[in-house]
């Protein structure tokens, strides 16, 4: 019995002494966004010139399970998320969480983002990569009916999370 479980406990030091590789970890990066322009069809927000507190997870396969972009403000946080796939520069389809600190508005209508612009390339992001700069679009950016043709243009800045 002592021999099968040293031996077990020896295989789990092993296991977690292995060092783990900057290509198998998860890179997750922490900044600001602002909204730059939002059309007229956006009557409950965002408002252009907005800033907020900002995550970004690119998708990486076989490390995470999709992207996200989140943004925070005081009373609520707003999470898109895109499984298995990078964001891209055509609108996609995201998964859409509000946490909101009063109420939770109905959010039956789809949400969509593109990021058009990655510096570096979206595709090659990795948990080295010191700094990324984004620029997208979110369409019905709370996912709310009514709001559908709301389009909110935003630049991010980010830097690496350690």
């Amino acid at each position: 019995m002592r021999i099968g479980v040293f031996l077990s406990f020896t295989i789990v030091a092993a296991f977690l002494a292995t060092p783990t590789s900057a290509a198998g970890k998860t890179a997750k990066f922490v900044g600001a966004l602002q909204f730059t322009t939002v059309n007229a069809n956006c009557t409950d927000g965002p408002a252009s010139g907005s800033i907020f507190p900002s995550r970004f997870k690119p998708f990486k396969a076989n490390v995470t399970s999709g992207s996200s972009l989140s943004i925070l403000d005081n009373y609520d946080a707003k999470a898109y998320r895109l499984d298995n796939k990078l964001f891209g520069s055509s609108y996609v389809r995201v998964g859409y969480g509000d946490t909101v600190y009063v109420t939770t508005p109905a959010s039956d209508a789809p949400v969509y983002l593109k990021i058009t612009k990655s510096v570096p390339a979206m595709s090659t992001l990795t948990s080295t990569t010191p700094t990324v700069y984004l620029e997208g679009t979110i369409k019905n950016p709370s996912g709310q009916i009514g709001q559908e043709a709301c389009e909110a243009s935003f630049t991010a800045s980010f830097v690496q999370k350690h």
